[in-house]
């Protein structure tokens, strides 16, 4: 890494195509990730593989998204990993880090964390099959930091081409602060760039952290998610972003508007990859999607004026749209 990255982080429910595409026109972030996809040990098919991959990599900035597997066989992982490059991914990331109760009961995601022979030979089996950019994003441990040194140390081993290191442990979940030390750390003993995650939510922030540890990059999450331009002031590897008022103020309005541009993004995408006639979209699946953003947003002081309470209340996108533009 010669610059100084931000991505946008992986996120559940949100870093779908539809926000991706909408999110690159306000200001590109230099990487995105998908959500984490899933990888079975029981076997996959690779039609279905191609159809879930198609709406990521028609995106004109395909080349700037890394798809993020989950999984903890390292035969599996490593066979989707290598489909996935040979369909047209970049880049590949490891999730160790996702702490959902599910996916911890799965064995997967940072339940890895206590099993570092597993996770060697997941990465290393990965990392045998293909010739992408490759990376690992983690936690520093489950309910403490006691064996993160050692987890380090392995990635040494592992080939990765960087690490993101989320600084919370797994028992800290969202709501304890991130502790950003822990990116320092794996700066001094990992021998390949460290992108810090956590707890990013401003440009200040961003900038802090790289001054505090000497990461090589941001990953910015949920300051995304309440700040779509958030992103807006990068310097892009790519010249495909069509924001050009990099220095014009955001208003409340411009958060209406982005919701309006997300909503037609879900359509589209309805229409385009499931198949589903325009009248045949079921409004209430569209109406959740917007709510769920708009409680992501509404966590940014220029929202405090709407209703909240009150629009997430609503049963149509009509009056979502009403009542959110009559309370800017």
């Amino acid at each position: 890494m010669m610059k100084y990255y931000k991505f946008a982080a992986p996120m559940d429910g949100f870093t779908e195509p539809p926000f991706m595409k909408t999110i690159w026109r306000l200001g590109a972030p230099d990487f995105m990730v998908t959500p984490f996809y899933r990888v079975n040990k029981e076997g996959f098919s690779e039609t279905k593989m191609s159809l879930d991959f198609k709406p990521y990599l028609d995106l004109d900035f395909h080349d700037y998204i890394g798809l993020q597997l989950m999984g903890n066989s390292p035969e599996s992982m490593a066979k989707v990993a290598k489909f996935a490059q040979s369909e047209g991914f970049k880049w590949i990331d490891i999730n160790i880090g996702c702490p959902s109760k599910t996916v911890l009961k799965n064995k997967s995601g940072a339940f890895l964390l206590q099993d570092l022979p597993l996770l060697q030979k997941i990465l290393l089996a990965v990392r045998d099959q293909v010739s992408v950019k490759l990376s690992a994003k983690i936690r520093v441990g489950m309910d403490n930091d006691s064996k993160y040194l050692d987890l380090l140390e392995m990635l040494n081993q592992c080939g990765l081409d960087f690490l993101i290191v989320h600084a919370r442990t797994v028992k800290d979940g969202y709501k304890n602060p991130a502790n950003h030390k822990y990116v320092q750390i794996a700066k001094e003993i990992v021998q390949v760039p460290i992108v810090a995650n956590g707890d990013l939510y401003t440009e200040k922030d961003i900038q802090d952290v790289k001054k505090k540890t000497g990461c090589d990059g941001a990953m910015i999450g949920r300051g995304m998610l309440s700040n779509p331009w958030i992103f807006r002031n990068t310097t892009t590897t790519t010249t495909t972003t069509t924001n050009n008022n990099n220095d014009k103020p955001i208003s409340s309005h411009n958060y209406y508007q982005f919701l309006k541009d997300l909503y037609q993004e879900f359509i589209n995408h309805n229409i385009n990859y499931c198949n589903i006639k325009p009248n045949k979209i079921k409004p209430i699946y569209l109406l959740n999607r917007l709510k769920a953003h708009l409680i992501q947003l509404s966590a940014n002081p220029l929202l405090n004026r709407i209703d909240r309470k009150t629009i997430l209340r609503t049963s149509t996108v009509d009056d979502f749209f009403r009542l959110l533009q009559a309370g800017l």
